[in-house]
């Protein structure tokens, strides 16, 4: 796919003047998973599944690539009074996303 193989070399720029990329999937509604549609505008389950290995796999040779899923194919930990909506976090959602991306940030 196009976008992956420029999310790919962008991260291989980024790791050849040894700067950190940090891919994020964003927690949607976990009714997703009852549909075959991975969010409101996004691609069919599957494929999204195919796209998130790949850039999982790539993470593990790219060590300057990240790849925060906080979606977990619908399988997360935020509750609804963390959306805002199906599509967007609230203000304690974002609480609890920015406390993981912190986490992650010190790790590196």
């Amino acid at each position: 796919d196009h976008n992956i193989e420029k999310i790919k070399a962008l991260a291989d720029t980024c790791a050849a003047r040894k700067i950190h990329l940090i891919g994020i999937v964003f927690p949607q509604s976990p009714t997703y998973r009852k549909t075959g549609s991975f969010g409101l505008y996004a691609l069919q389950r599957s494929v999204a599944k195919e796209k998130l290995d790949e850039l999982r796999n790539f993470a593990k040779q790219n060590l300057y690539f990240h790849l925060m899923d906080e979606n977990k194919m619908g399988n997360h930990d935020y509750t609804d009074e963390m959306a805002r909506n199906r599509d967007h976090l609230s203000s304690i959602g974002a609480e609890q996303m920015t406390k993981r991306f912190v986490k992650l940030l010190d790790s590196l």
